[in-house]
């Protein structure tokens, strides 16, 4: 018995026709196969005939049967998988000396276990054969046959390699989507397996600092932990693969926004009320908006419209919404305030507009920014958008148990952008160039040369690959 080292192991799907089978075990003459067959009788005389040709003994085959039938394609995947499992852990072959040859099965068969070498990343060979045509001579009809003669192995390489690029493309789509985790895991996969490219590993491995970040960021760390060190990973892996080599220069620009990011939250955040913060709260909510999270956009747009009169209100002396300290504002306003709310400790969302109006603050009391407004019936002062805000308290996230809708997520976003964009000084369209997380360019094939492709890439994937236009779903929008 030959030593593990060189221990061979074989996976074939059995049909109708065994020539070609013959011819992949007399090239490969594997120590270990698996024979993947229907369970009919021509079938299984085969598999017989070519154990018996081969004097391969009892313990170095095994055959695992499945009714000859499209409908059972599932079943031939799961006997893919156990057949490489009794190969590398019952017989001990080598995960990279396992080959997979789909030739001979019928066409369903085929599939369901290309299917399955792909997840596995198994070595795919096919055995090609020319066909000629022959002439029965006593009826005239015509038939094609294998060519014997015109027989060869073609190794096709590494199952999972062929399909990184689709695989990579689906994180991709995934992260636009700003599924950042679900793209990170997807990354990850890619990146992980040992086998295969080493430029499509580091350009994985890139991809998922990215969507890390990403992750990081769509969940506000930024404002509770220093996410410069992650900023930095993620730029240079980003630069890094984006190199001349690759000719991925999409991904140079993505790099840039991160770079951008990085220097609008510098550090430690020092837990003040800031406009970074209402950039960032507004964008997440238009996030989530996109993702149907109807009840977490809604939260946001009410967070950023609190955060806004908080904002306004810590220029006055450093006046805090959550401790105030009434000394700190014009003699005679808290007089006014207690008018409306005698005695209120804290100040909320609404009654954070009304102080404002009360001290005449510009953004909210003159010209287009008058957002707060006399109510004569009630005799009390109202934000225009204190209707609106009932959706919030009626939610299932918070005090009651309706669901909020895309409408009602709509409603208040239409007071809380404007709000934003006053307190940023800034539009929607360049706090997205500012603030946004950046989205990925989806790989494309086929359309540029690739330089220094690593030996052994499959001859499918040398046809080089690039970036294609950046997705805009997360409002990225190259700087001008």
């Amino acid at each position: 018995m030959p030593s593990r080292a060189r221990h061979i192991g074989l996976i074939v799907t059995v049909g109708g026709q065994s020539e070609q089978i013959d011819f992949e075990l007399e090239k490969l003459r594997p120590t270990h196969v698996a024979f993947l067959a229907t369970g009919t009788r021509e079938c299984l005389q085969q598999v017989d005939s070519l154990v018996r040709s081969r004097g391969l003994p009892a313990q170095c085959h095994r055959t695992w049967e499945t009714d000859d039938a499209p409908e059972c394609m599932g079943k031939v995947v799961e006997n893919t998988f156990e057949a490489y499992h009794w190969l590398t852990e019952a017989r001990g072959v080598p995960a990279a000396n396992v080959h997979l040859d789909p030739t001979g099965g019928r066409k369903w068969m085929s599939a369901a276990a290309a299917l399955a070498g792909a997840e596995l990343g198994l070595a795919v060979d096919y055995v090609h054969v020319d066909t000629q045509t022959m002439v029965d001579e006593s009826t005239g009809r015509t038939r094609s046959v294998p060519d014997p003669y015109t027989m060869r192995v073609v190794p096709l390489g590494d199952a999972f390699e062929l399909i990184r690029l689709p695989r990579l493309n689906a994180g991709i789509e995934r992260y636009n989507a700003c599924d950042y985790v679900g793209a990170q895991r997807a990354f990850e996969e890619v990146r992980d397996r040992p086998s295969g490219s080493a430029l499509l590993r580091s350009l994985a491995d890139g991809l998922a600092s990215a969507a890390a970040l990403a992750a990081a960021l769509d969940g506000f760390a930024q404002f509770r932990r220093d996410l410069s060190d992650e900023f930095s990973t993620t730029v240079r892996a980003l630069r890094d693969v984006a190199g001349e080599r690759l000719h991925l220069g999409r991904l140079s620009e993505v790099a840039e926004g991160f770079e951008r990011l990085g220097r609008a939250f510098p550090g430690q955040w020092d837990q003040k009320p800031t406009r970074e913060l209402a950039a960032s709260l507004v964008l997440s909510a238009q996030r989530r908006e996109r993702r149907g999270q109807f009840d977490v956009a809604v939260l946001h747009y009410y967070r950023c419209l609190e955060l806004a009169s908080q904002v306004w209100l810590w220029e006055f002396n450093e006046f805090d919404t959550s401790r105030p300290d009434w000394s700190k504002l014009p003699e005679g306003t808290r007089d006014q305030f207690d008018k409306q709310y005698p005695g209120k400790q804290q100040i909320d969302l609404v009654a954070g507009y009304v102080l404002l109006r009360i001290l005449e603050h510009p953004m909210v009391s003159e010209g287009v920014n008058e957002c707060v407004r006399w109510r004569a019936k009630d005799r009390r002062w109202a934000p225009e958008f204190e209707g609106v805000l009932r959706t919030r308290n009626y939610m299932v996230a918070e005090h009651g148990f309706e669901p909020a809708s895309r409408k009602d997520a709509a409603a208040i976003g239409r007071h809380a952008l404007p709000i934003a964009e006053r307190l940023c000084g800034l539009s929607i369209g360049e706090m997205e160039r500012r603030f946004a997380i950046p989205s990925l360019p989806r790989l494309g094939s086929r359309t540029q040369a690739v330089e220094g492709i690593a030996p052994g890439m499959p001859e499918a994937i040398q046809c080089g690959y690039t970036l294609a236009v950046p997705c805009q779903a997360d409002g990225w929008r190259t700087a001008p």
